[in-house]
Parts: C-alpha cells; structure tokens; sequence
C-alpha cells in the first residue's frame, strides 16, 4: 500500500475475532460470510458519505456506529476504531471533521480488505 502524503497508517486484524467468526464453517461458508460482512461495510460507508454530502450528520453517525459492531467480528481493530471516531465528531455536527475522518475510513477500509483476503484460509 502506497503511503497517503508521506505517512502510512498500518492496520490491525484481530485474526481470533475473525476465526471466531468462520468457526464450524466450512471454507466456502467461511469466505461468503467475510465476504458479506465486508460488503455490508462498503455499503454503509458509501450511505455514509452520500448522507455526508447530504449534511445529514445525525444520520451518518448511526450508520457508521453500525459499522464498528461488523467491524468487531471480522476482527478489523483499526477499522472499528476510526468508525466510532467517525460517529464521534459525526455527532458533535462538525462537517469538516467528519470528511476528514470519513476519508481516513475509506483509506483504512481498503488496506483492511486486502489483509483479510490475503488471508489464505478464512476457516483457521
């Protein structure tokens, strides 16, 4: 991953949360499962920017505070920590904060799905 302004923000895979969530599933159920469950993130990070855009920040909030709960299971530690942050400053109605924040999500949200599936085996 190519650094973003001359800084590189490495992200963290709790690999347990994320075995924890493929245990007694065969391989394929394991990779549809994850595979879901990161859909379900991109969607709700693509409603969040469009109610962004929309200054429904209230909105936005909720949305992205559901995000950290996926991104809990799947064991994406950076990935729930900047959602909430994202909820946070959503909250307290700061436009500004909030695309910035939102944008950091996104990056992170990238380098957080290519770790999962450079992940050989999704049924540890």
């Amino acid at each position: 991953m190519e650094p973003v302004f001359g800084q590189y923000e490495p992200v963290r895979l709790d690999r347990r949360r994320l075995a924890l969530l493929c245990a007694g599933l065969s391989a394929q159920e394991a990779r549809q499962a994850v595979f879901r469950a990161m859909e379900a993130l991109a969607n709700r990070l693509n409603a969040a920017r469009g109610l962004l855009a929309r200054g429904e920040l209230k909105t936005a909030a909720k949305i992205t505070r559901g995000m950290v709960g996926i991104a809990d299971e799947l064991g994406l530690v950076t990935f729930a920590m900047i959602a909430s942050d994202v909820a946070c400053v959503a909250l307290r109605g700061d436009k500004i904060a909030t695309a910035a924040t939102l944008k950091r999500l996104e990056r992170i949200c990238d380098q957080s799905m290519s770790q999962i599936w450079d992940l050989r085996d999704l049924s540890i």
